[in-house]
């Protein structure tokens, strides 16, 4: 096994939070969510047209994890590699603008509902809010 330097509690923490049960009822192990992921994000060589590079970069990011070296945050390690039709993200942070009117400020609170539901957190920018003082009539 692969993992064997990984301890137990850290073993079943990845089983219980990221080895994703498949459509035949058996569930991943530690190496294939490694696999999965190193994979997915090795697919990034495609933007650049080097498909030779894909299987390369893939195993190079396998072998990081595996020995400790990288780990990639929360929700990659659950999402990656998984139907991107199912809503499913990598980013764990997000910066959201918080705008001048209402329905901005609630267009980011509906953003915000999303990206929670999806594992990811938030932080926002306050920067297009009117001044201390400012008239806020029709606003």
């Amino acid at each position: 096994m692969l993992t064997s330097s990984f301890t137990e509690s850290a073993v079943k923490v990845m089983e219980e939070r990221y080895c994703w049960k498949r459509e035949d009822g058996t569930q991943e192990t530690v190496e294939d969510v490694f696999s999965r992921v190193a994979g997915a994000i090795a697919q990034a060589e495609l933007r650049w047209g080097q498909q030779k590079d894909v299987d390369a970069w893939s195993n190079k990011f396998y072998d990081l994890m595996i020995d400790k070296r990288f780990c990639p945050n929360s929700p990659a390690l659950a999402n990656a590699g998984r139907p991107a039709s199912m809503g499913r993200q990598w980013a764990a942070c997000w910066v959201l603008p918080i705008g001048d009117s209402r329905e901005e400020i609630m267009q980011t609170l509906s953003d915000s509902v999303a990206i929670w539901s999806g594992g990811g957190g938030t932080g926002y920018n306050f920067s297009d809010l009117r001044e201390k003082g400012s008239d806020t009539r029709g606003g």
